[in-house]
């Protein structure tokens, strides 16, 4: 679940305090049988770049937390009617956006948007809905037709959203760049990459020149004709270092440190709100042989390899 640019989400506590309202565990349960169990990092737990078990903060379902949370950050039921009302005094965006304010008295009521006609969203919206109204969270549901909701003028891409529910995909090389990047990331030259001695003894190009950009801010807006995947408009410093390192790098175990890295930052930070993995169901016939259903490949990956047994035990 993407938590969207709308000041509702400027504070890390507010973000936090949403991940120990909503009953993530339930939510496995009822909708999957307790087959999958909720997420810690965008990243599952079966990844070769996953942080690792027990190594970043965990948001067990925790309404007393919650709360808590939500009252340190200005929100406060002031007059008893079961929604938060704020009475903070606002802050400061990351990577020097500016400030952001919310206007006094602004109840804690944001829009969830979802792809209209599909039941599993529907499901989770409704549980999320009870959970949050635990925590004096009156949250509004907005299905919309998909075509639209993630139409290049649509409000994911446009970042016109306070929360968006949708599913992403992971691939067995993780990336990260185009999710993550929240800023311009550089590297000199000089410093990390080889460059011809003649272009440097010649000056054709000073060092400042020479700086290296490795990846843009993927933060979709006017300035980069909305561009990039960073839909919940993230910006850390140290996260972006890390993603572009550990994309960019060729050993495996430097990868994943960086990988781990960027992981407990995002885990402390929630830009998003990781809920759970969907299963994926596969079926065969007995007499088919060698087939391996995987994660991230398609079911007909090692088709090459599939063969008939008309006894129907493979070999077994």
């Amino acid at each position: 679940m993407a938590l969207g640019p709308s000041p509702y989400f400027a504070d890390a506590r507010v973000r936090q305090a949403f991940a120990y309202a909503v009953d993530r565990d339930a939510l496995a349960q009822g909708l999957f049988g307790g087959a999958v169990s909720p997420l810690d990092s965008w990243l599952p737990p079966d990844h070769w770049a996953y942080a690792g078990e027990g190594t970043l903060p965990a948001y067990p379902f925790d309404p007393g937390r919650a709360a808590a949370l939500l009252e340190e950050a200005g929100w406060s039921d002031l007059d008893g009617d079961g929604t938060r009302e704020y009475s903070g005094a606002g802050g400061t965006y990351a990577c020097q956006r500016g400030e952001w304010t919310i206007e006094p008295g602004t109840l804690l009521a944001p829009m969830l948007v979802i792809p209209a006609g599909d039941p599993l969203r529907e499901q989770i919206a409704l549980q999320m809905q009870a959970s949050l109204a635990q925590v004096g969270v009156n949250l509004q549901v907005q299905p919309l037709d998909p075509a639209l909701m993630f139409a290049a003028s649509g409000p994911i891409v446009r970042r016109e959203f306070d929360l968006a529910l949708f599913a992403a995909l992971t691939r067995p090389d993780p990336g990260g760049i185009e999710q993550w990047v929240g800023a311009d990331v550089f590297r000199h030259p000089l410093e990390r990459t080889v460059v011809h001695r003649w272009d440097l003894e010649a000056r054709w190009l000073t060092s400042e020149q020479l700086v290296e950009r490795l990846a843009l801010n993927n933060v979709p807006g006017p300035e980069n004709d909305y561009q990039g995947q960073n839909y919940s408009g993230w910006c850390n410093e140290a996260a972006d270092v890390a993603i572009v390192e550990a994309a960019l790098s060729f050993d495996l175990q430097e990868r994943a440190a960086f990988y781990a890295q960027q992981q407990a930052i995002f885990a402390q930070e929630l830009p998003v709100l990781p809920l759970f993995p969907r299963p994926r169901l596969a079926a065969s016939a007995p007499y088919v042989c060698g087939v391996r259903p995987g994660p991230y490949d398609p079911l007909t990956w090692n088709i090459a390899t599939w063969s008939f047994d008309e006894s129907g035990t493979c070999g077994g």
